[in-house]
């Protein structure tokens, strides 16, 4: 058995003035499209977003077979990426 450490990767690439950034895990990829140049701000959205998407999985009455359309999950969400962005979603 091998253990897996979440990678948090770079600025990948970039969208006319927008940075895009991607965290990979072995059960999800999380891609940032953001302003700042700066990694420091995104590595602790994703741990948030991964923290959020591990919560709402560990519900048994969730399908995760397609996207996770609850309100309460997006609103959190937008939170974390103002606190952690700056971002006034």
């Amino acid at each position: 058995m091998f253990s897996f450490i979440p990678s948090d990767l770079k600025v990948l690439d970039r969208f006319n003035e927008y940075f895009i950034s991607a965290a990979v895990t072995p059960t999800m990829d999380i891609l940032v499209m953001h302003a700042s140049g700066s990694e420091s701000k995104v590595s602790p959205l994703a741990d948030a977003v991964r923290r959020l998407v591990v919560k709402v999985s560990l519900n048994p009455l969730a399908s995760l077979e397609k996207y996770i359309a609850n309100e309460a999950f997006d609103t959190a969400v937008r939170a974390a990426a103002n606190k952690h962005l700056g971002w006034e979603v």
